[in-house]
C-alpha cells in the first residue's frame, strides 16, 4: 500500500450480520493476523475481531534473561571487560560519541541471550491445528491460511463445549465466565488528618489531597531573586549547559521504567553495571 500498511483481516470474511465486510484491520508492519472471533459473539450488529501479535520473543527465538543470578553474572562480565579497556579521555565531541559507542558495546556485549521456552501454549493448539499451522508456513498460500483459522474455530468451540459440559457446580460456572473477581473491590481507606480527623467522602479525599500538594509546593524566599523576572516584559532563564554528575545520575538511573530501547539495554542492566 501507499502508506506501508498491510492488510491483516481476511477482505472477503463478512464482519457483519448482514454479510458485509464492514471492519478491517491494518498494520505498518509484518506478522499480526486478524481474524473473526465467532466464539466471543456478544450479539451485536458487528462481530468481534482478534488479532494475534508475535509480540512475546525476541527474534530469533531469544530472549534477554533478567533473573537475579543473570544480573550478578552480566556485573561480573561488564567489570571483567572493563578492566581491559583503557580509553583515553574524549578532547572533542567525536572522541565522546566514540567513547559512548564503546560503553554501549561494551554493555551490549555482555548481555546473555537464552532460547525461549516455558510459554505454555493454548490448550487448544495441538493436532490439526498445528498440522494446519505447519501446513500454511510451507505454502503460505490463502487457501491454506483459511485452513488454518477454520482449524482454530473449531478447536476453540470443541474446547469450551467440554469446559461447559463439565461445569457441574456453580463454583465451575463462575470461573469459567470469569465473573469471580480476584480482589475484593472496597473502597479506599480514609486520609487522616493532620488535626487527627479523617477524610472519608470523595470529596473531603479530594479536598484534603489538594491541601496537603498546594503546601508542599515552594514559597518564595524573602530577598531571593526569583528565576523569571515578571516584571520584564519578555522574561528570559538564562539556563546552564553544565550538569552535576549526581544529576546526570538521576536522569539515567532513577527512572523506574524497564523497556529497553534500541541498544536492548534496560535500565536495571544499567544500574547493575
Amino acid at each position: 500500500m501507499e502508506k506501508g500498511l498491510e492488510l491483516c483481516s481476511t477482505p472477503d470474511v463478512p464482519t457483519h450480520r448482514n454479510g458485509h465486510t464492514l471492519d478491517l484491520v491494518w498494520a505498518n508492519f509484518p506478522g499480526p493476523e486478524t481474524r473473526v472471533a465467532y466464539e466471543m459473539d456478544p450479539g451485536s450488529d458487528h462481530l468481534p475481531l482478534i488479532t494475534e501479535l508475535d509480540a512475546g520473543r525476541h527474534s530469533g527465538g531469544h530472549r534477554v534473561s533478567r533473573s537475579p543470578e543473570d544480573t550478578e553474572e552480566y556485573a561480573e562480565v561488564v567489570g571483567a571487560m572493563v578492566g581491559q579497556w583503557a580509553p583515553e579521555a574524549p578532547r572533542s565531541i567525536g572522541d565522546l560519541d566514540a567513547l559512548a559507542e564503546g560503553i554501549i558495546g561494551t554493555l551490549q556485549s555482555a548481555l546473555t541471550e537464552k532460547p525461549t521456552s516455558g510459554i505454555r501454549p493454548a490448550p487448544w493448539w495441538k493436532g490439526p491445528v498445528k498440522e494446519a499451522y505447519q501446513q500454511y508456513k510451507r505454502t503460505e498460500s490463502e487457501e491454506d491460511k483459511l485452513a488454518w483459522h477454520k482449524e482454530i474455530r473449531i478447536a476453540k468451540r470443541n474446547f469450551w463445549r467440554k469446559k461447559i459440559e463439565e461445569a457441574h457446580r456453580v463454583t465451575d460456572a463462575f470461573a469459567l465466565a470469569r465473573w469471580a473477581g480476584k480482589t475484593q473491590h472496597k473502597s479506599s481507606p480514609p486520609l487522616k488528618r493532620e488535626d487527627g480527623s479523617k477524610a472519608i467522602t470523595p470529596k473531603d479525599k479530594a479536598e484534603h489531597f489538594l491541601k496537603t500538594l498546594l503546601n508542599k509546593a515552594k514559597r518564595p524566599i524573602p530577598g531571593e531573586v526569583p528565576l523569571l523576572d515578571p516584571t520584564q516584559p519578555n522574561p528570559s532563564a538564562l539556563l546552564s549547559n553544565i550538569f552535576p554528575e549526581e544529576e546526570i545520575r538521576d536522569a539515567l538511573l532513577g527512572v523506574s521504567t524497564t523497556a529497553p530501547g534500541e541498544d536492548n539495554i534496560t535500565t536495571d542492566y544499567l544500574r547493575t553495571a
